[in-house]
Formats: structure tokens, C-alpha cells, sequence
């Protein structure tokens, strides 16, 4: 018998979430940097760098996303 973890559309509107969220804290970090280089401010650098903490979080919560998805077969099975 096979198990589905999917959630239909509310892991879509997740996924889609996340996705939005990704586009947006890298905009803003990308923003960060080339401002922060141009007027030498080191604290606009500094959140760059932290943007990029929440940018590769975000990241990961999507490829496990995507893993999670993925049908199980002879190696990946529950029980």
C-alpha cells in the first residue's frame, strides 16, 4: 500500500511561499551589498551577510521540500 506525504495545495502555497521569500531576501541582500560597497558601509555589508544566513535557510527548506516529495521506492520506503 502506498503512502503519499503530499498536502495538495497547501504544500503548494508553501512551496510557492518559500520561493517568494527567496526571491525577495536575496533582492534585498544583492541590494545590501553593491550599497554597501559603494558608500563603504560596513554595517550595510554586515546585514548582507546575515541576509545570506536567512537566504541559505530558505534554500534548504525548499530542497527539502522537494525531497520530501519524492515517491518512495525500494531504498527510500516507510516502515
Amino acid at each position: 500500500m502506498a503512502h503519499d506525504h503530499s498536502h495538495g495545495a497547501a504544500a503548494n502555497g508553501n512551496e510557492r511561499a518559500l520561493w517568494l521569500s527567496l526571491y525577495l531576501t536575496s533582492a534585498f541582500m544583492i541590494a545590501e551589498v553593491i550599497t554597501g560597497a559603494l558608500s563603504n558601509s560596513l554595517a550595510l555589508i554586515s546585514d548582507a551577510a546575515h541576509m545570506l544566513t536567512y537566504t541559505a535557510a530558505l534554500a534548504i527548506a525548499l530542497i527539502a521540500i522537494r525531497v520530501g516529495n519524492r515517491p518512495a521506492n525500494v531504498h527510500r520506503r516507510i516502515g
